[in-house]
């Protein structure tokens, strides 16, 4: 990993559980077409878009075809990364 790392480290990665072992790694939503699933949000009727949801089954019965989508990228210090939307009619 890097030469610098002191023996307490390296001992600290040996000893300690394997992230299997906590957590199980999986794949957020993906949707194997984003230049057909994915918008700005601007680009859309306000109308058909659900931004705040806080949950898969509250877009579901919000019933419009957009949701919010976070890719990411990088830091955004006053407002973040919120510019995407997902198609999301009849939950996806």
């Amino acid at each position: 990993m890097a030469y610098w790392l002191s023996d307490e480290y390296i001992n600290i990665f040996k000893t300690s559980k394997q992230l299997i072992e906590i957590a199980k790694p999986a794949q957020g939503m993906a949707t194997d077409d984003n230049k057909r699933f994915v918008k700005l949000w601007w680009e859309v009727d306000l109308n058909d878009e659900f931004l705040n949801s806080n949950s898969a089954e509250e877009s579901k019965n919000a019933n419009k075809k957009f949701v919010s989508y976070n890719k990411g990228g990088s830091f955004r210090k006053w407002y973040g990364n919120n510019d995407y939307i997902l198609y999301f009619k009849d939950y996806g």
